[in-house]
């Protein structure tokens, strides 16, 4: 560790040395020309007063000594100076200005007239302002400085000492070189400083996007992880739901039916323990994107009424909709359908995990412009000391034996994230021994739709179903089930076997299909398929998927297809099935033989 901070500390010092000579060089046209008119000013202002032969070598050497400064300044930035050389090149400099300060000193011995107060002052002032420009334009190396000013000013100084009557200016000149001298280092320290903590900032906005980049990395990694784990964890699942369904209208026994339940228990449970992780882990890598909109809120709540209605009833609970008539079957709101469902569900699952009697009410009030949902319980309510902690991740009021039928935990942690996502103001009130209450206030939305009425869920469906899916496993347990409800059921693998089964039989009412088909099909391409083949723009298509990439999901809901995630509930494939039927405006049924 000390060897790679020691490595660390000698690469930055050369960094930092190659800056301040950089710095040099880039300054150094700019200081050439100023260098080159003010040499020409002074020839031109002491013409009168030395030999002009002396004061055109004297310029002859000025050009030489600045024409070499400047090849050496171009030769610099041709060859990409590294750090290796930068030693070379900073001596180089040193060198230039060295050599421009003796010519500097030199002109007071040519034009010095000890008798004309005007020669002696300009030679001093034009002298010391050179010297204190010098301060600022060589301040990133001092070296260069002391090079250019000491000649300078101690040829100047020799000059005026072996006058007699401008001996008393040699003291002076010499204390201004010493106050000059000071002025450098403390100007340089300065410069130096600002160039380090450039450099530092250079060295942590480095570290900075690397860390980003590994970040990313990690993100890529882990979008890949939860969209595998997400379809090939959630596919065995969902053919157990679908066969525990069948089952389940053919089972006799009291006894039979009581494993059948416990069995799909366990099966919820694994659902819901694998939806819960996969949201948390999605919200947590920002996979969860908004996509707002106006829809009917009574769409919302027949749906989480028929999901939840048999799970009352199975702990002699009572499911209450505490709304207006009137005003659910007007009501719009404005939110991303899918996330508010999801966040209403949670609410409900959580206050029928912690009620034991009475109810649960799904209730929806205007307030202040906006409506108010709320999920209440009569349920154990939540001590006032451990209200604070119900959003943490894993952590469950009066679980400490981790009864799985009492969830993992996550619920309320989703919501509260669903919630900040969204922009919904969530709240809550609780009473230990006295139940709950969750709200969540959400916009009013614009009528855009058709209001739904309620659905009635009959054991007869008589509708005409395309399921399209490469499991055979799958298709199997879909066709079994949808035939139990009283569907005619057209089992496909493939677009060519769809193609195949529309020439000889009759236009489906709706198309069932998997995302995912072999050939890198997509269900969002077979329902395409099927509505071109039938003529049928309108003909119902919902898609049902395990994945969670981005992309796909953005080209489902970009489709205008019904989405659902599996594994999924009979209950709710029913009630969609069901809304898409009495959505659209179906045609009378065709024979697909008798078309050209």
């Amino acid at each position: 560790m000390d060897n790679a901070s020691a490595i660390n500390d000698i690469a930055f010092e050369k960094q930092l040395a190659y800056e301040k000579i950089k710095l040099l060089f880039d300054n150094a046209a700019l200081v050439l020309i100023g260098t080159a008119v003010t040499f020409l000013a002074m020839a031109t202002l002491f013409w009168s007063y030395g030999s002009h032969l002396s004061l055109l070598l004297w310029l002859v050497c000025m050009a030489a000594v600045l024409l070499a400064q400047a090849w050496t300044a171009h030769q610099f930035r041709q060859l990409m100076a590294d750090d290796a050389s930068i030693h070379y090149w900073a001596r180089l400099f040193a060198l230039g200005s060295g050599t421009n300060g003796i010519v500097l000193g030199m002109l007071p011995w040519i034009v010095m007239d000890a008798s004309s107060a005007f020669v002696v002052i300009s030679l001093i002032v034009i002298t010391c302002g050179l010297v204190s420009a010098a301060i600022g334009t060589n301040s990133a190396y001092p070296l260069a400085f002391f090079a250019f000013a000491t000649p300078s000013i101690l040829m100047l100084d020799a000059r005026l000492a072996i006058e007699e009557n401008l001996v008393a200016y040699a003291p002076l000149l010499l204390i201004y070189f010493v106050a000059a001298s000071m002025a450098s280092i403390h100007f340089s320290r300065l410069v130096s400083g600002s160039i380090e903590k450039g450099l530092q900032n250079m060295v942590l906005l480095k570290a900075l996007e690397i860390k980003k980049e590994e970040a990313e990395r990690a993100n890529f990694q882990k979008t890949r992880f939860l969209a595998a784990a997400s379809h090939d964890l959630r596919q065995p699942i969902h053919a157990i739901e679908l066969f525990a369904d069948v089952l389940e209208n053919k089972l006799k026994g009291g006894e039979q039916q009581q494993l059948l339940s416990k069995m799909r228990d366990s099966v919820d449970s694994m659902s819901d323990l694998l939806n819960s992780l996969l949201d948390i882990s999605k919200l947590d890598a920002g996979l969860v994107h908004v996509e707002r909109r106006s829809f009917a809120l009574a769409t919302l709540v027949y749906n989480l009424q028929e999901e939840f209605s048999q799970q009352v009833k199975d702990k002699h609970l009572k499911l209450k909709i505490d709304m207006d008539a009137a005003l659910l079957e007007s009501c719009y709101i404005d939110s991303d359908p899918a996330l508010l469902e999801n966040m209403l569900r949670n609410l409900l699952a959580n206050a029928l995990k912690y009620t034991e009697a009475g109810e649960i009410t799904l209730r929806c009030r205007q307030q202040d412009g906006d409506f108010a949902l709320s999920v209440s319980d009569s349920g154990i309510g939540i001590a006032a000391a451990e209200q604070e902690k119900i959003f943490d991740e894993f952590y469950q009021v009066d679980n400490p034996e981790r009864d799985r039928s009492k969830g993992i935990g996550l619920g309320l942690s989703i919501v509260k994230r669903l919630s900040q996502l969204l922009g919904h103001p969530f709240s809550f009130t609780s009473e230990a021994g006295r139940g709950s209450s969750f709200t969540i206030c959400v916009p009013v939305g614009v009528a855009t739709d058709v209001t739904p009425t309620m659905l009635e869920v009959s054991r007869k469906l008589d509708a005409r179903v395309m399921v399209i899916d490469d499991d055979p496993t799958i298709l199997e347990g879909m066709e079994r089930m949808l035939s139990s409800w009283g569907c005619r059921v057209l089992p496909a693998q493939s677009i060519d076997e769809t193609t195949a089964l529309l020439k000889d039989g009759l236009i489906p009412d709706v198309v069932v299909a998997d995302f995912r088909l072999r050939d890198d099909q997509t269900g969002v391409e077979a329902i395409r398929a099927v509505r071109e083949i039938t003529g049928d723009a309108r003909l119902p298509g919902i898609i049902i998927t395990g994945d969670t990439e981005p992309a796909r999901m953005q080209e489902m809901k970009a489709a205008g297809f019904e989405v659902l995630h599996k594994p999924v509930k009979a209950v709710r494939l029913r009630a969609l099935i069901q809304f898409v039927l009495k959505q659209g405006e179906r045609k009378p049924p065709m024979d697909m033989s008798t078309q050209a």
